[in-house]
């Protein structure tokens, strides 16, 4: 084993990954890619990529559903646009115009690898939990100060709670 290798595994068993954008599910480790707009999943025993999901713009934070069935990752958004007047054309500003507009929570199938639903929440969306339970979803957004509520059966947003 590399001394890389050793690293991630010690980051495994002491439970860093959940604070670092990646979370442990049965084999496999699911890592929120930020800069490459991806997923990528992992084999815990190898550490080998078994596969890269593309969600979108800045993904953030993974968590795995209780039965191991889904991953949830929060994404930041999309960049902001500004017209070029004198191009007639649409720029993008920068990666931290991201969080002047909604994020999305990203889920996706462990069997497939595949995307099954993409749900809006708020704006900056940072970090999600599952509940025990496994019905519900709860994501913190950083930018207005909420958290939003996703049933997890329906993919869909339920509520929208305002904290800060």
């Amino acid at each position: 084993m590399t001394r890389k290798n050793n690293w991630l595994l010690t980051a495994v068993q002491m439970g860093l990954l959940a604070w670092s954008g990646a979370t442990l599910a049965a084999d496999k480790v699911y890592v929120a890619n930020e800069g490459a707009d991806t997923v990528s999943v992992l084999d815990a025993a190898s550490f080998k990529t078994l596969a890269s999901v593309r969600v979108g713009k800045a993904p953030h934070n993974v968590q795995v559903s209780p039965d191991g069935k889904v991953v949830w990752v929060t994404n930041n958004g999309e960049p902001a646009q500004t017209a070029d007047a004198s191009e007639h054309k649409e720029m993008a500003q920068g990666s931290h115009d991201a969080m002047g507009k909604p994020g999305a929570v990203w889920a996706i199938d462990t069997a497939t690898n595949a995307v099954v639903a993409k749900v809006p929440v708020g704006m900056h969306p940072a970090h999600v939990v599952v509940s025990p339970d496994g019905r519900f979803a709860y994501i913190t957004n950083g930018d207005d100060n909420t958290v939003s509520v996703i049933d997890t059966a329906a993919r869909s947003l339920v509520a929208t709670i305002p904290v800060g």
